[in-house]
């Protein structure tokens, strides 16, 4: 049998991306290599997210389990008084005014069964290889539950993987993001006094002098938290178990992040990653094209995964079935207006990621400044709004002038001020 496409993971990319395809009426293939439920980061959601649950008809099954509704974000420092919530309402599209707080394992076991329902066919294995036909993929070769093999053929392959990027790995796409290079251990909690600078459901950032903390609270009690420092600082540290490492951090950040977790107990084991920002360097070739944290995976501050992943798998699905009924090829040529969209989408809010750790910008984003037009612009972002370019953009140039402004003033005080010591100390 030829499929018209064969998806590479069950998650939110490769589920949504399949979802579409079936509407559209071809005949998508999901190969999922784990056994859902399964533990999973990731679990804070966008505003602009809403859009596709509900086109996709699943904002209904989000509501009905109960998720907890996530209406804003705070951001601020654990061991000074700066601190602010965002409200997502507040932005330039205030219809865009909450989404949700959900375990992952949960999450992405009832999209998945939710996209089964509405006619996809999902297999259970691991995908080995791809097929080549000369230079063009042609399916995929996968290993079955009982160690059989199989090769299925289709007219494209998405890989959905996930921070796996199979075929970016196959060809040796793969480039660490530049910029930053980061390492982060996390787990679940109980026993949280919620702080009262943060509504029930709002996400917690707390930033301290080595990295940032997060706080995503579920409807059942527990709490995601999870610290994100620089590799190199961890490195140094040398410090093992992750247990050793997690409670270093939380007496180094102190402050808030200390009082939060005074009385918690972790609910399961500790996770990590590390120098996990990268990006494929190609999205898409011959027969084949990645899409979600398979083409590019970027620090999680401002939650940008799951949107981006059913995003770009909507997308892509779009493109796959016009490209279909016009018989033309699904090469990178097909896909350039996907890729195009992908980066700028990230060139929209990698910014905010690079700065998030730049004391200037701190103070931005903690002590915002009363020009209604500039905090606008940093809720609608921070709501997801990454593929609008049209309404963020003349904003965005004037927001990144004021920061630029306010980083070369924070430069010229401290280089007055070690003049000033020197001089008078003759350091």
């Amino acid at each position: 049998m030829l499929y018209d496409a064969v998806i590479i993971g069950g998650g939110p990319a490769g589920a949504t991306s399949a979802y579409y395809l079936a509407k559209a009426g071809l005949n998508p293939l999901v190969i999922e290599q784990t056994q859902f439920p399964r533990y999973c980061v990731g679990e804070s959601l966008l505003p602009y997210n809403m859009d596709i649950f509900r086109e996709m008809k699943f904002d209904k099954i989000l509501e009905e389990k109960g998720f907890m509704k996530k209406e804003g974000a705070v951001f601020g420092s654990s061991v000074s008084k700066e601190i602010n919530r965002i409200d997502f309402s507040d932005g330039m599209e205030p219809e865009y005014s909450y989404a949700y707080q959900v375990p992952r394992d949960e999450f992405d076991n009832l999209l998945l069964e939710h996209v089964k329902a509405e006619g996809v066919e999902v297999l259970q294995g691991k995908v080995t290889e791809p097929v080549m036909d000369g230079q063009k993929v042609s399916g995929v070769k996968i290993r079955l539950s009982d160690k059989s093999e199989r090769t299925i053929k289709s007219k494209v392959v998405v890989d959905a993987s996930g921070r796996s990027s199979l075929l970016a790995r196959k060809y040796n796409l793969l480039i660490p993001d530049p910029h930053i290079e980061t390492f982060s251990v996390f787990g679940l909690f109980n026993n949280i006094s919620w702080p009262k600078e943060a509504k029930n459901g709002d996400i917690l950032i707390l930033a301290f002098e080595h990295g940032w903390f997060w706080f995503i609270p579920f409807a059942d009690g527990r709490i995601s938290v999870g610290v994100v420092v620089d590799f190199r600082y961890y490195q140094r540290c040398c410090i093992e178990p992750l247990e050793d490492f997690f409670d270093l951090m939380i007496r180094s950040a102190s402050g808030r992040v200390a009082t939060l977790l005074k009385n918690a107990s972790r609910d399961e084991q500790l996770h990590a990653l590390q120098k996990f920002s990268r990006y494929a360097e190609k999205k898409s070739g011959p027969g084949w094209v990645s899409i979600g944290d398979a083409a590019m995976f970027v620090d999680p501050v401002f939650s940008a995964g799951v949107f981006v992943a059913m995003s770009t798998g909507r997308l892509v699905a779009s493109i796959t079935a016009e490209a279909i009924s016009k018989n033309h090829e699904l090469n990178a040529e097909t896909y350039k207006p996907y890729e195009d969209a992908l980066v700028s989408a990230y060139n929209t809010v990698l910014p905010f990621i690079y700065h998030f750790r730049s004391p200037s910008f701190q103070k931005l984003l903690f002590h915002p400044p009363k020009d209604g037009k500039l905090v606008k612009l940093v809720v609608t972002i921070l709501s997801g709004c990454f593929f609008k370019p049209e309404l963020t953009d003349q904003d965005s140039k004037r927001f990144w002038r004021i920061v630029r402004l306010i980083e070369t003033k924070d430069k010229l005080v401290y280089f007055l001020k070690f003049h000033w010591l020197f001089d008078k100390f003759k350091i």
